[in-house]
């Protein structure tokens, strides 16, 4: 199976990206209204994500099985890099 571009080593790279957005302005703009908004945006990506997942086994169920066995949820699998 060839997997391509970013999604080759993560399967929600947006996500991360827009956590790492917030995680700056955390630092940026330390408060708890900061970090308690930055705790709702990781536990509703987070279950958006999971359910996500759960409609695209039932749709494409073995190849997207594969593809979750690849490539990580959020950041890549350390031991399944190669060149193919």
């Amino acid at each position: 199976m060839l997997f391509s571009g970013i999604y080759r080593y993560a399967r929600n790279p947006i996500t991360l990206g827009l956590a790492a957005i917030f995680a700056g302005f955390v630092f940026a703009r330390p408060s708890a209204v900061m970090l308690i908004g930055f705790s709702v945006f990781l536990l509703n990506s987070n279950y958006r994500v999971k359910m996500e997942e759960v409609y695209l086994a039932r749709t494409f169920g073995d190849k997207y099985a594969q593809y979750m066995d690849h490539a990580g949820r959020y950041f890549p699998k350390m031991n399944k890099f190669d060149n193919s």
